[in-house]
């Protein structure tokens, strides 16, 4: 029934693929959490992190101490965050507490680095509001010469410098460590 769930997730049949993990979960207690947790792992790999959630939660609710799924859990969940007008960076609800379930049982884990960056971020306010640099005066030239196009710097081009805490450059940075590889599903017994 595990597997024949995971066919019919990478199918689009959800009802199916969950009423197969189901009946796998009733007949194999021992295995629920990883079943649901494969099921979790092929819908993120097929790009369906909202119902990939779903997955990770049923596997940490049959499973508490599953810690792998805490974190894929956390990961799903940070599509979900939203950020307020003035800045401020709202998870979606469980996702700090995913990713400290994480760091709980798995404190050297393979991921908690990642689950403590993660939720370094999702305390975070970014700048929202743009500035705009002072005019400078223009140099005086110095030579006759013209300047190459591409060394031309527009006034608008001077204004609107976007200010953000953190930079692009950590964001980025903590995004591409979050963004883990695909997922490998475990091994049915």
């Amino acid at each position: 029934h595990m597997n024949l769930a995971l066919v019919y997730a990478l199918g689009g049949k959800m009802p199916e693929a969950l009423a197969e993990t189901e009946k796998s979960t009733k007949l194999n207690p021992a295995t629920g959490s990883k079943a649901y947790y494969n099921l979790g792992a092929t819908l993120v790999n097929s790009g369906k992190a909202s119902e990939a959630a779903d997955a990770f939660k049923k596997a940490t609710e049959v499973d508490p101490n599953n810690a792998d799924a805490h974190y894929q859990l956390g990961i799903c969940l940070m599509s979900r965050a939203q950020t307020t007008p003035d800045g401020k960076v709202i998870p979606a609800p469980g996702t700090v507490e995913a990713f400290q379930k994480y760091i709980d049982l798995q404190p050297s884990g393979n991921f908690a680095a990642v689950a403590k960056d993660m939720i370094a971020t999702l305390s975070t306010t970014l700048e929202t509001k743009f500035k705009a640099e002072k005019e400078k005066p223009a140099p005086k030239k110095t030579t006759t010469k013209s300047e190459p196009a591409s060394l031309k710097r527009s006034n608008a081009a001077k204004k609107g410098v976007a200010e953000a805490f953190p930079s692009k450059a950590a964001l980025k940075k903590a995004a591409d460590k979050a963004a883990a590889p695909k997922v490998a599903a475990k091994k049915p017994v």
